[in-house]
C-alpha cells in the first residue's frame, strides 16, 4: 500500500474542516436563538393582548349588568314591569269561578280556529299561518 503523495481532490485538511464546521454551527446557533427571542417577545405580545381583552370584557360585561339594572329600574317607573314581592312568588291567586275562564278559553281557541280557517279559504299562502296553525295544536293551554 503505497500512499499518494499527491492531495485528494475535493478534500478539505480536517483542522481547515473543523473550524468551518463550528463556525457554521455557531451561525445557525445564533440564529436560532434569534428566532428564539422574537418568539418570546411574540408570546408577551399575545399575553398581554389576552389580559387586555379579558380586563376589557370584564368591563364590558359590568357596564352591561348596569345597564340591565338601568332598563329594570326605567320599566318599573314607567309602569310596563312590577316588582316582584316576596307574596306573590309564594302565593298564587285563587280563581273563584275557573269555570268561566274555561268557557272564555274555549270561545277564544274556537274563534282563532274560526281565523285561521277565513285565512285558508282565502287561500293565502303564508308560512306564518301555518306554523300558527301547528304551534295551536302542540300546545296546551
Amino acid at each position: 500500500m503505497e500512499k499518494s503523495l499527491e492531495p485528494k481532490i475535493g478534500r478539505i485538511p480536517r483542522r481547515k474542516a473543523y473550524l468551518n464546521d463550528h463556525t457554521i454551527c455557531g451561525q445557525r446557533l445564533g440564529r436560532i436563538e434569534g428566532d428564539m427571542q422574537s418568539m418570546k417577545m411574540d408570546v408577551k405580545q399575545v399575553q398581554s393582548k389576552c389580559t387586555n381583552s379579558t380586563r376589557t370584557l370584564t368591563k364590558l360585561e359590568n357596564q352591561m349588568s348596569q345597564l340591565m339594572s338601568m332598563m329594570g329600574d326605567i320599566k318599573i317607573k314607567i309602569g310596563i314591569e312590577r316588582p316582584l314581592k316576596a307574596e306573590d312568588e309564594q302565593e298564587p291567586e285563587e280563581i273563584l269561578f275557573p269555570s268561566r275562564l274555561e268557557e272564555k278559553q274555549k270561545q277564544d281557541e274556537d274563534e282563532l280556529v274560526s281565523f285561521l280557517n277565513l285565512f285558508k279559504t282565502l287561500n293565502v299562502n303564508l308560512p306564518l299561518i301555518e306554523l300558527i296553525d301547528k304551534f295551536l295544536n302542540t300546545s296546551s293551554f
